[in-house]
Parts: structure tokens; sequence; C-alpha cells
């Protein structure tokens, strides 16, 4: 019986190391790997078994260890390599700007912020999750604005792609996985603030990352 069992493991590994070479993913080819190693503990155990040999037990139990960190290391730097071809960046939204002096409305994931979230209520947006005060225009709104660019030019991954005297489009690049977060800031002369729209163009739910951001950008303009 045992013997039948290896028999039926050795086979299932030839399987999966012709997935491997065929691929045709690199999903496949991990996946594929990973099952490689999965079968070689199994195999291993078999055999001790079927030999009488439990030493090999201890065998399986590091080819174990070894093949689960071995994928994880696989894993981290695919996705540390895709984050550098910029495959992690995704798309530049076209619908960004201003719209009848308000900026685009907040996400209906929790993966961004907005000072005019209030403004959306009854829609899809995630109103209460993107709620956050505008920046204070200070004594001098074009002053503020103009600090504003200047605080947002020293930290790192941040990009100004577009500047106007009462708007900023940025793009804020994490380091390693390069992961785009988009910003709109406009200038609200009546309500003498600057009106903030964060997002995050991957991923549902951003774990607060936007928020820290703009709140970091907050505290830099009122030390300033």
């Amino acid at each position: 019986m045992y013997f039948a069992v290896a028999m039926a493991l050795v086979v299932t590994m030839a399987l999966a190391l012709a997935r491997a070479v065929i691929g045709p993913t690199v999903y496949d080819r991990v996946l594929s790997v990973n099952m490689f190693g999965t079968k070689t503990v199994l195999l291993l155990s078999v055999i001790a078994f079927l030999y009488g040999r439990p030493d090999f037990l201890d065998l399986a139990l590091a080819y174990a260890l070894i093949n689960f960190i071995g994928v994880l290391a696989v894993l981290a730097a695919l996705l540390l390599a895709a984050g550098q071809l910029g495959w992690l960046s995704g798309r530049t939204p076209a619908d960004l700007g201003v719209r009848d002096g308000r900026l685009k409305p907040p996400s209906s994931h929790p993966n961004s912020v907005s000072s005019q979230a209030d403004l959306h209520k009854g829609t899809d947006a995630r109103v209460d999750y993107a709620r956050i005060a505008p920046l204070a225009g200070g004594g001098d709104l074009s002053a503020t604005m103009t600090r504003l660019r200047a605080v947002i030019e020293a930290m790192p991954g941040a990009r100004i792609v577009e500047s106007r005297p009462d708007y900023l489009y940025v793009q804020f690049e994490t380091r390693w996985l390069r992961f785009v977060d988009d910003a709109d800031f406009l200038l609200d002369p009546a309500g003498h603030v600057i009106h903030v729209r964060s997002k995050s163009r991957l991923g549902s739910n951003d774990h607060g990352v936007n928020r820290k951001r703009i709140e970091a950008l907050r505290r830099k303009l009122d030390l300033g």
C-alpha cells in the first residue's frame, strides 16, 4: 500500500514539474513549485514508514520548513519586482480636477479622504470614512498654497503633476512597491481653506494611509 502511495506521489511530482516548466503564468509556476515541495515532504514520510526509517521524518520536517520559507521568499521577490517595474502603480485617473468648484467625489470604498465628502451624502461614496477637515488657509491663502507646494516637493515619493495658483494635483508613490495615491488640493477663497482629496489607485482599503499623509501635511503647514 505504501509503495503504491509512493508511486502516486512520484507521478504527481512529475506533473507538478511539468506545470512549472509549461506555466504559462508566473502564478502557475510558483504554485507548481510549492506543490512539488509539499509532495516531496509526503514522499519522504511514506518512505520513512515503508522502510522503517524514522529519521526520514526529521528530514521531511526540515524540507517542509525550507519549502515554506523558499516559496515566501520567491513571492516577496516577485512582488518587489512587479512594483519596481511599475506593474502595481495602476492607471492615472482621467476624471480628476475641479468640476463646479468641487473635487472628484470620494470613493465608494474605504480608500480615500475628502474635505468635501459631506457634499456627496446620499451617494455611494463612503462619506463617513472619507470625511477630513480642509487645510487651514492661514493669513494669506496664496502664501499658504506656495508653502504647501514646497512641503510636498520635499516629501519622498511625491511628484507634482499639475500646478496652478488655485489647484495642485500630486502623485504620492511608495518606495518599494511603487503604489500610487492621487491627491488634489483646491484653494477655496470663500471658505479661506484649501480643500483636499486623496485616493489610493489600487486596493479597496487604504488602511488609513491617505489620512495619515494629509494629517502629516497639515502639521508641517502649521509649523511653517
